[in-house]
């Protein structure tokens, strides 16, 4: 999201999903045009931010969580706006959990270290004791709480 006006379009239809086009005009602070309105609803599906559900004259936005994870803010606008302006989600979605799952978290390269370190760690326990690991995971717990 580009720009302040995106941002609070996002906002308000995370907040009022599913919202048609109408809708939207009527929460925005500013008085923009449909031409307008539609450009930057363009702009959000393009990123997958949004989703449209229905067809003219019904056409309903609401949020698309598979894009959220992903999505590109302008952080320097984000920023710009109020923390008390800022659209929030009021509950947490579960959904993204699962969606993160499916998203590769590391690269190739890091893939490949952390699996030679999982290989040098279990040469180096092969031989220990089982005692002693669990005395070892029970003192690292211990310190950890």
């Amino acid at each position: 999201m580009k720009t302040k006006r995106q941002l609070e379009i996002f906002g308000l239809i995370m907040q009022n999903q599913p919202i048609n086009i109408s809708e939207i005009i009527k929460k925005l602070k500013d008085n923009i045009s449909i031409p307008t309105l539609n450009r930057d609803l363009a702009i959000l599906k393009k990123e997958k931010v949004i989703l449209v559900e229905g067809s003219d004259p019904s056409i309903k936005y609401k949020v698309n969580v598979d894009g959220l994870i992903s999505a590109k803010i302008d952080k320097d606008v984000f920023f710009q706006i109020e923390s008390d302006d800022r659209k929030i989600i009021a509950t947490f979605n579960t959904t993204i959990i699962e969606k993160l799952a499916e998203i590769p978290l590391f690269t190739k390269e890091e893939n490949e270290f952390l699996q030679e370190l999982t290989q040098e760690y279990k040469s180096k326990i092969s031989d220990t004791n089982v005692v002693i690991l669990n005395k070892e995971f029970e003192r690292l717990m211990i310190e950890l709480s």
